[in-house]
Formats: C-alpha cells, structure tokens, sequence
C-alpha cells in the first residue's frame, strides 16, 4: 500500500472498498463467477493482490485437450485493491486532514458504490477524474494483471471492468 492511501484509508475500509468493487464489477461484467469471489472472499481477499493458492487449484482443464479455463476472481480482486490504492492516492494530496475521514465514502462514490443520498450533506455529485487519470489507473490495473501472468486480453477485460467503475455517468 502506497503512504498516501495508508495516510487516508484505514485497513478496514481499504478492504471494504475493494470488496465492494470487486463485487460491483464482476457483477457488470463476469457475473458467472460472482459465487466463486463470495465462496472463497477472505481468501482473496487477504491475498493482498497475489493469486491465492486456491484459484490456481480451480483453473480446470475444459476436457477438450489441453486447454484450460482461467477463473478471473482473483485478478479482479488483486485490480480492485490496485484501483483503490492508486485513486487512494490521487487523493491523498487534495484531501485535507480534517476530510480524511470522509476519504472511504469519497471513493466509493467515485466508484459508483455508494449514492449521493446516503449521505445527508454530500454533494449531489462530484466532478469525474480526468481521462488522463482514468488511463492511469487502467494502466496500474492492467500492470498489475500483467505481473500475475494473465494473458493480455484477460488483463485489459478486467482492467476495464474495474476502470470502467470510475467511467460511469453520475
């Protein structure tokens, strides 16, 4: 975890928001293994952005020769905690002290996980990143991806689910 995001984001609510985007993603877009995340959740979770050994057990030969089915649970989980940590820290500059406890519902927020109405005195909507920076986030995530050996097309689908989050229309 970057200071920045360790300065503004507690443990806990890193973890929620993570577990929070990582359901709200694979719920757009692999909602066919949403039961696999919430079977194994602390696992992955407490992964820390590493492949726990559990998904590899489950990558399963399909039968037809040598080819094998990739589960994407746990590269979704290990993008999430990368998008939080990096937003995190997009942030930790503008934020002052006195915000910082309102810093984990902010990023929900920005990532869609959390309606402006459930917090009385939050603004009806904030402005969205920049391009730039939602590009800098879909490349920490593909990175990411990249290093725990997804191939690339895996990568960048999850990178844009989990970027995609950040994308969406108040």
């Amino acid at each position: 975890m970057t200071e920045q995001s360790q300065e503004i984001l507690t443990p806990v609510a890193e973890r929620e928001i993570v577990e929070e985007l990582t359901r709200a993603a694979m719920t757009e877009s692999l909602p066919e293994e949403l039961g696999v995340f919430e079977a194994d959740r602390d696992a992955y979770l407490d992964a820390r952005g590493t492949i726990p050994p559990l998904a590899a057990a489950k990558d399963e030969a399909t039968g037809f020769g040598a080819e094998i089915v990739v589960l994407l649970t746990p590269y979704v989980v290990a993008a999430a905690l990368a998008a939080v940590k990096f937003v995190a820290g997009l942030l930790g500059d503008a934020i002052k002290e006195e915000t910082k406890p309102q810093a984990a519902s902010l990023i929900r927020r920005l990532f869609h996980l959390k309606a402006p109405d459930d917090e009385p005195g939050q603004p009806e909507a904030l402005p969205p990143l920049s391009t730039e920076d939602l590009a800098r986030v879909n490349a920490v995530v593909t990175d990411v991806c990249t290093r725990l050996d997804l191939g690339e097309v895996d990568a960048r689908f999850v990178a844009d689910a989990v970027t995609g989050r950040l994308a969406l229309p108040a």
